[in-house]
């Protein structure tokens, strides 16, 4: 790749097809290496994946049978936890601890690229939610594993159904800020 495309100059931002918002779009680091990270567009891209892969229980959530799909889940996890035996625990464990540094990321990515005084306050009360939600399914699991609960008590499904709407309406509206503001 040439070394022009690495040093991005302000004449570049204004023609740039991709630039929405010439102070945010790019954040320059490492000047001397010549690497340009797109924060912006790593945002977008994991906004579209938690929109794509919450699609499915809203649309559930919406059409008003999300009972029948988290009777699904909750199946599938205990067949998961049969099949994987005594390894199923520090996998759950992992996969807990994974999905915790992906809503991290993105919420810092937000953070970081959102400027709309709303959606950060939306974003800091979605904060809240999910770690009230990740606090109460740490607990669910502790506590299953340590023998004190069934598998059935992990969840609360109305804090599962409201955390599934809030992000997948949220990273729309982050979808959208991205590509129109």
């Amino acid at each position: 790749m040439p070394k022009e495309l690495f040093f991005l100059d302000s004449s570049f931002y204004s023609f740039s097809l991709l630039h929405f918002r010439r102070d945010l779009w790019y954040i320059e680091m490492n000047d001397e290496k010549g690497c340009v990270a797109n924060v912006a567009i790593s945002l977008g891209i994991i906004a579209g994946i938690i929109f794509v892969m919450y699609s499915v229980y809203f649309t559930r959530i919406i059409r008003g049978n999300p009972q029948q799909f988290e009777k699904q889940l909750l199946t599938s996890l205990a067949d998961w936890l049969v099949q994987k035996g005594a390894a199923s625990k520090r996998q759950a464990w992992m996969m807990l601890f994974i999905s915790a540094a992906l809503e991290i990321a993105y919420f810092l990515l937000v953070f970081l690229v959102i400027t709309n005084p709303v959606m950060l306050l939306l974003t800091t009360m979605l904060v809240g939610l999910e770690l009230y939600h990740l606090i109460r399914v740490s607990w669910g699991f502790y506590r299953f594993f340590a023998g004190k609960a069934v598998l059935g008590d992990i969840f609360n499904w109305y804090i599962e159904s409201m955390s599934a709407v809030l992000f997948f309406t949220h990273t729309l509206f982050v979808i959208i800020i991205l590509l129109f503001f």
